[in-house]
């Protein structure tokens, strides 16, 4: 279940794709909006494989909130209104395929307790850092030890205005963290060995069981920026045909922006190379946890495993 259109999809694609091209099943979006899908969303779900199908679920109506609320706020209540339509994609679906599993994004707490009328696994995927999930575990914690406000305390925690709604929703779904089968964190040992490996030595039993699944990402531009392929045209040409194309756009007497970009002077000298070497080994790093036998791909089987044992009860 992914979150409205201000949440892009691209971040939960290439989860999907794994699950479909190595471990064989078949993936359904329930996608909850407060309006027609934009033109953007319909590039990328139109673009999925075969084996992903995608359900809009019926728009729910958000007049009551005023034109400057934020857009988590909006989020998280687009979401708490869509349940029932959930129950109603879970009936049809159940009815001709067994589900294995639920995977919700940070914003789609709500949704377990319709998996747990189906009897279905609920599983967390989130896109973001090892340090964020550590917060939104020990949020619910944080805000019992302290009455104050965040930005008062001597210690460094930058957390939302706690009076604001943000907070609030953010608190609650922070303690549904605990109530999911599994989190599927897009993130591995490498990258963020300190925060993981804390997260794992808490010895908290309540904690959900963590499965470092990344790093996927989306690969090649097509859904970013550069969607037309203007930026890698211009980076495939000569300087000075661009000199040329310059003089040209000055020459037609049309307005336009010409932005240059000066030389990285960040990694020059043996402070530059340092950070090269890293920047290799991680890269490294990445790639063999990604590999056939890397840790990445068990994590994923191991979920599969898990689903597909669902599925066979």
């Amino acid at each position: 279940m992914e979150g409205t259109k201000q949440t892009p999809y691209i971040v939960i694609l290439p989860f999907a794709k794994q699950f479909v091209h190595h471990h064989y099943f078949s993936i359904t979006f329930t996608i909850p909006t407060d309006g027609s899908p934009t033109k953007a969303q319909k590039e990328v779900l139109d673009s999925l494989l075969k084996s992903i199908d995608t359900i809009f679920l019926s728009p729910v109506k958000l007049d009551v909130l005023s034109k400057d609320t934020n857009v988590e706020t909006r989020i998280y209540l687009t979401i708490s209104r869509f349940l029932s339509s959930l129950r109603e994609a879970f009936k049809v679906l159940t009815s001709t395929t067994p589900i294995a599993a639920l995977a919700v994004d940070l914003f789609g707490s709500d949704a377990f307790d319709v998996a747990k009328e189906f009897n279905v696994l609920s599983y967390i995927f989130l896109p973001s850092t090892s340090m964020l999930l550590s917060l939104y575990l020990h949020l619910p914690k944080l805000d019992e030890m302290h009455s104050c406000e965040y930005r008062n305390l001597h210690e460094l925690v930058k957390l939302p205005d706690v009076q604001s709604k943000v907070y609030t929703m953010t608190l609650y779904h922070s303690k549904h963290f605990r109530l999911a089968d599994g989190i599927l964190l897009n993130s591995f040992t490498n990258m963020e060995a300190g925060a993981i490996n804390a997260l794992k030595e808490d010895g908290d039993s309540s904690v959900s069981l963590i499965y470092l699944v990344g790093p996927l990402i989306q690969n090649g531009s097509r859904y970013g920026a550069d969607i037309s392929g203007c930026l890698n045209w211009l980076n495939n040409q000569y300087v000075v045909s661009l000199n040329e194309l310059a003089l040209g756009l000055e020459l037609s007497k049309q307005r336009f922006l010409w932005v240059v970009k000066s030389p990285n002077t960040t990694y020059l000298g043996d402070e530059g190379k340092r950070a090269w070497k890293r920047m290799r080994t991680l890269k490294d790093a990445a790639s063999k946890v990604l590999s056939k036998m890397g840790s990445s791909r068990k994590s994923l089987s191991e979920v599969a495993c898990k689903w597909k044992s669902q599925v066979w009860l």
